[in-house]
């Protein structure tokens, strides 16, 4: 994977001394988290994320291409051996309809696959990814999107004999004049590992602008499951950090969930965003358990009640170089003891520098 990684920045890089149109980026970030696991008695760590992209833009008739590769690798202070990579190499296309420029057609396919070391290797995966979506206007202020997205993956060192994941969905936004934007959507999720499971997402949400710096958006969300796999419940005592996890994913559950965005933009392109939620979750076929495992008396099912508050501020230090600075605090009270934890806190600093 590192020759393949060095192989495609090469050559995106060599294109880009014959055309100054290929774009690069690079991050680097560090995140202190008090319970990087996201359990009861989760250890606290030092997370580094180094990123990297090569984007080539290719311009024709109405339609536009983009080639890119990505990389991430995330550091893990506390274990070395947690340390992984993931790569992701692809196009987009999007294409401009006859109806206007404001009416759309997206689609692109990517390639995937993360490394990962020691015992950890569980998580190693190849993959492919698509989508194509639609978005048109049925009237000035009306909006509508469409579209359907497919992840297909392969674990070499899992029991998983196969991995497919389709999801399809259908959004309307009305712009109304007192500057409020009205949302509606519905996503139908149908995965099949080891059986088949799947879920309808209903969500509405309202956004606001309040003065023309400041705007609010408020979401909320229902998840509905329709099938359940019944697969025999999973822990695994180090938890991802940074990518989709096959052992727990939002099959697993349904509930209501409520957020809140407040973004407010100040002089010299400073932004400064507030987030928070509440999420409750129901586990259709996860007893709860103490932290040995054992099923708890009377043989209940898992309920968690999630909330977290995030402040992000990022600061532009010139045209192509920009800071990110956050902190989060979250809790999870659930009635299986292994995944209730109280007050975990993170602080994070990113540098973004774009080429």
């Amino acid at each position: 994977m590192k020759r393949l990684s060095i192989f495609v920045c090469v050559l995106f890089l060599g294109l880009g001394t014959a055309d100054a149109d290929v774009l690069t980026d690079v991050t680097v970030g560090t995140i202190y988290d008090t319970n990087v696991d996201g359990v009861y008695d989760g250890a606290s760590a030092f997370v580094t994320q180094l990123s990297a992209s090569v984007m080539r833009p290719v311009e024709m008739d109405a339609s536009y291409l983009r080639f890119f590769f990505s990389g991430d690798g995330f550091l893990f202070g506390h274990n070395g051996d947690r340390t992984f990579a993931t790569n992701r190499l692809g196009v987009d296309f999007v294409r401009d309809l006859n109806s206007g420029e404001r009416d759309r057609v997206f689609a692109g396919f990517a390639l995937a696959a993360r490394a990962n070391r020691s015992i950890y290797d569980v998580y190693d995966y190849t993959g492919l990814t698509g989508y194509v979506q639609g978005k048109w206007y049925s009237a000035e202020n009306t909006m509508k999107r469409v579209g359907y997205q497919l992840n297909w993956r392969s674990y070499p060192n899992l029991n998983v004999s196969r991995y497919v994941d389709h999801y399809a969905f259908f959004q309307i936004n009305q712009f109304l004049p007192s500057r409020t934007t009205l949302r509606g959507d519905l996503g139908l999720g149908y995965k099949l590992r080891e059986g088949a499971e799947g879920q309808v997402v209903l969500g509405l949400q309202v956004a606001q602008s309040l003065t023309d710096n400041t705007g609010l958006r408020v979401r909320y969300q229902r998840r509905i499951n329709l099938r359940a796999a019944n697969d025999t419940p999973t822990r695994f005592n180090a938890l991802i950090y940074g990518d989709d996890d096959i052992l727990k994913d939002r099959y697993d559950y349904s509930g209501d969930q409520i957020t809140a965005r407040l973004t407010q933009q100040l002089p010299l392109q400073v932004r400064i965003i507030l987030e928070g939620g509440y999420e409750k979750q129901s586990y259709k076929d996860d007893l709860a358990r103490d932290v040995s495992g054992a099923i708890l008396l009377g043989g209940a099912l898992r309920r968690d009640e999630y909330s977290f508050f995030d402040a992000f501020l990022e600061l532009p230090l010139t045209q192509r170089v920009t800071t990110e600075f956050g902190y989060g605090i979250s809790r999870n009270f659930s009635n299986d003891e292994f995944y209730n934890y109280d007050r975990r806190q993170s602080v994070s600093f990113n540098l973004i520098v774009e080429f």
